[in-house]
């Protein structure tokens, strides 16, 4: 790792953004040697967590933004998702609910892919935590 790097993002709530958001975070990561795998995994979270804040924090309103905070430590990567919806989002663990849409798979990914994950309710909207943990990163170099 190269000193402590850290990026803050901030998007309106319009799907599409969420790529944005990924392809950043994903060249951090690789400018930081996380192995190709582990980059995969954060991308798929971090997609999944903006599109979350979007669509279901923020209800797609543009007007509305998403925050993204990431800080690549020695061990481990901290991220935050911001949403500013008046509603609280779910707790974890979370269980998925049969649908014939076949959607709602996302938090249950994120949960999976990420080595910690907590949800929050802050005054002005919700946050979502994740850590992934880097301790086999500098073996892989």
């Amino acid at each position: 790792m190269s000193g402590n790097p850290a990026i803050q993002i901030s998007v309106p709530s319009q799907l599409g953004n969420e790529k944005i958001v990924m392809s950043a975070l994903a060249c951090l990561a690789r400018k930081e040697g996380i192995p190709l795998e582990r980059i995969e995994d954060l991308k798929t979270a971090v997609s999944e967590a903006v599109t979350n804040a979007i669509e279901h924090g923020n209800a797609s309103n543009e007007n509305l933004r998403v925050q993204v905070k990431a800080l690549f430590e020695a061990e481990q990567l901290q991220l935050s998702v911001v949403d500013e919806s008046e509603k609280s989002m779910p707790t974890f663990p979370v269980e998925r609910k049969e649908r014939a849409d076949h959607r709602g798979w996302g938090m249950m990914l994120i949960e999976a892919l990420m080595d910690e994950v907590e949800s929050r309710r802050h005054p002005d909207g919700n946050e979502l935590q994740m850590v992934m943990y880097l301790d086999s990163v500098e073996e892989n170099k």
